[in-house]
């Protein structure tokens, strides 16, 4: 792979996080221990399109991660929602709050929404529910 296709991080991105339109890997949000903190400090926000579980992770940037239980539908649909779900993170990373971890799902009983209806919703959800994680954390650390 030539250097044209992969940009190297930029000075303000540290590795594993790609500027542009690209996901790192270290924009992600993996492994059950990191899952089972995230469900257990933080704070939930949604409309009908999404969902957001939204946790502070002290990082210069923020990352995702997606949940879709089988209760959404098969395989197929699953898949095309965690991907529909990234993209949107992957447009939307620069509007959404930095040094945050995200976990997106589905609404209950939801459709399959559109590419933009996610992108609206993840940022203004993100950025609800984000701004009151940092007011809460305020006055503790005051």
């Amino acid at each position: 792979m030539s250097a044209d296709e992969h940009p190297a991080p930029t000075p303000e991105a540290p590795a594993g996080v790609r500027a542009g339109g690209r996901l790192g890997p270290a924009e992600h949000v993996r492994g059950r221990l990191v899952f089972a903190g995230l469900r257990a400090h933080g704070r939930r926000g949604g409309d009908d399109v999404v969902r957001v579980l939204v946790a502070l992770n002290g990082l210069p940037y923020s990352r995702c991660g997606m949940a879709v239980s089988k209760r959404y539908g098969r395989a197929p649909a699953r898949n095309r929602l965690r991907r529909l779900y990234r993209e949107a993170f992957r447009l939307e990373k620069d509007r959404l709050p930095k040094g945050v971890d995200v976990l997106i799902s589905p609404p209950r009983n939801s459709g399959e929404p559109t590419l933009a209806q996610v992108r609206e919703a993840l940022v203004s959800c993100t950025s609800q529910v984000a701004e009151r994680l940092r007011r809460r954390q305020r006055p503790e650390s005051s």
